[in-house]
Order: C-alpha cells, then sequence, then structure tokens
C-alpha cells in the first residue's frame, strides 16, 4: 500500500468510547496541517462546539484557505478558538476555519460527548 506525502493518517481516540479512524491533508492548508503534524499526538479534554467537538491547541494561527461551511467528518482548526473541530454534522462556521483533514466512522459517538472527555488524535 502506498502512502500519500499529503495525507498523515490518524486515530481520534474518544475516552473510553471509542475511536476513529482520519487523515490531516496537507493540501487543504499546508501551515496549519505541519504545525498540527509536528504537534502530534494531541491529548486534551473536549468542548461542545455548534455540530461539533473541539479541543484547545494553542497553535496561533490565521485563517489560511478559509471556509464558512462545514461537512460531518470533517476536522477543521478555529483561528479565533485556537482549537481543532471535529464535526458530527453538517455546519455553517461562526467564524472562518481551516479545513485540515477528515474522520471517516461512527461520528454519532461526538454528538452529546460530555465536557471534559479525554480526547487524543495521534498518529496511525
Amino acid at each position: 500500500m502506498s502512502r500519500s506525502v499529503s495525507k498523515t493518517p490518524v486515530r481520534l481516540r474518544v475516552g473510553d468510547i471509542g475511536e476513529v479512524q482520519g487523515h490531516l491533508n496537507r493540501l487543504k492548508a499546508p501551515l496549519t496541517v505541519e504545525a498540527l503534524t509536528r504537534r502530534l499526538p494531541i491529548r486534551s479534554r473536549a468542548m461542545s462546539g455548534e455540530g461539533c467537538v473541539f479541543v484547545l491547541v494553542g497553535l496561533r494561527r490565521g485563517v489560511e484557505k478559509p471556509v464558512n461551511q462545514v461537512e460531518a467528518g470533517d476536522m477543521a482548526y478555529m483561528p479565533m478558538r485556537d482549537a481543532l473541530n471535529f464535526y458530527y454534522e453538517d455546519a455553517a462556521t461562526p467564524s472562518p476555519v481551516n479545513l485540515v483533514g477528515r474522520l471517516e466512522g461512527k461520528l454519532e459517538m461526538l454528538k452529546g460527548l460530555p465536557r471534559g472527555t479525554r480526547i487524543s488524535l495521534e498518529r496511525r
């Protein structure tokens, strides 16, 4: 199996609830994805947003190829919050986000996730 240089395979672990597979995609926002990739694994506590769960990441980056509409499964960095968002449903974002990757699998586990649940994003 060949590996793409533009995609970094990742796994999102959600407390004791489960995990989903995905990838970070450098073509979406090269500088933001590079900064996130260097920080892996990212371990934090979940917070809830509009159609998403997010974690604070401390990147302090600006917008890069910003969008205001996301789909279920999108991973996006929100500069306004300095957070990495994991979307479980389609949503219009309150401020521009940088799409950084995709998740595939049972995203329903993110819906109604209690605040403070441990989340980790790591390489596969």
